[in-house]
């Protein structure tokens, strides 16, 4: 993990020491200690704990401040936990009854979308939810407002949630590794105002997420099928980009990439793989 001056390695002893005299030979760096099994260390506002076969990961902050003033702020507090971060029955329910926000709404509402944006890089599961929420961050109505809340109970029910890394096996000397892309698309997934789809990927490395996304499609799918396309290209370009990486730093020359669609029709014609 790199932010600006700030670097994390995660592996083998041997191979992070290796590594991190060859950096030093360009860079001046400075080693800061190491996280050894049992151990955990606060890292750009993260909790990553070494179990010894698998690193956990979670948000430093979350237990004193987001899953604890968010649910207050928006009076939450005593809510019930909420079984998803999103439910198809909102949209029916508050259509008909939608309203603007005041702007003292409207600031509460920035601010309790603001915070799950920063979670999303720990809680894949509330990417999506988090997009849609943030869409409307300009002029948000009552509805928008309902669908906060109801993620928002989501969290406060999920607050224990860690994202682990546990990598099934090492990647064997002269073996081409695989990268798993699994993508899938919302087809017209906001039919009341922009008809735009919406695309959901997940990258693994030997069965360990190492990215994902939700993202609302560029262009207009006329169709499920072009929806899955265009889902399908986010997939590969992300997987292009990881791959590149990867082969600098394993100093392999070539990695698999495998794209995986639940769309039947480009199943049928060999586009899973």
């Amino acid at each position: 993990m790199a932010y600006v001056d700030d670097l994390l390695f995660l592996g083998e002893e041997q191979i992070v020491n290796k590594l991190f005299k060859e950096i030093q030979q360009h860079f001046l760096l400075r080693p800061a200690g190491a996280l050894s099994p049992g151990n955990s260390v606060a890292f750009l506002g993260r909790n990553i704990t070494n179990r010894g076969d698998h690193y956990e990961s979670s948000l430093s902050i979350l237990s004193d401040d987001y899953t604890t003033t968010l649910p207050t702020e928006t009076n939450l507090q005593d809510s019930k936990p909420a079984p998803a971060p999103g439910t198809s029955a909102l949209k029916t329910a508050t259509a008909d009854h939608e309203q603007a926000l005041s702007a003292e709404e409207h600031a509460q509402y920035r601010r309790a979308v603001g915070k799950p944006q920063w979670m999303t890089y720990t809680r894949p599961n509330i990417s999506y939810a988090t997009k849609e929420l943030a869409r409307a961050l300009q002029q948000p109505t009552t509805a928008d407002q309902q669908k906060m809340k109801h993620l928002l109970r989501y969290i406060k029910g999920t607050k224990h949630y860690k994202q682990n890394s546990r990598p099934r096996a090492k990647i064997p000397a002269k073996a081409i590794p695989d990268l798993n892309v699994f993508v899938d698309s919302a087809w017209a997934g906001c039919p009341a105002t922009t008809r735009r789809s919406a695309t959901g990927f997940i990258i693994t490395l030997l069965g360990t997420t190492i990215n994902y996304g939700s993202r609302t499609q560029a262009t207009i799918a006329l169709s499920s099928a072009e929806a899955e396309l265009y889902a399908i290209n986010t997939g590969a370009e992300e997987a292009l980009h990881i791959r590149s990486l990867l082969m600098e730093l394993l100093n392999i020359n070539k990695i698999n990439i495998k794209i995986h669609t639940d769309s039947s029709k480009w199943q049928k014609h060999g586009h899973k793989n």
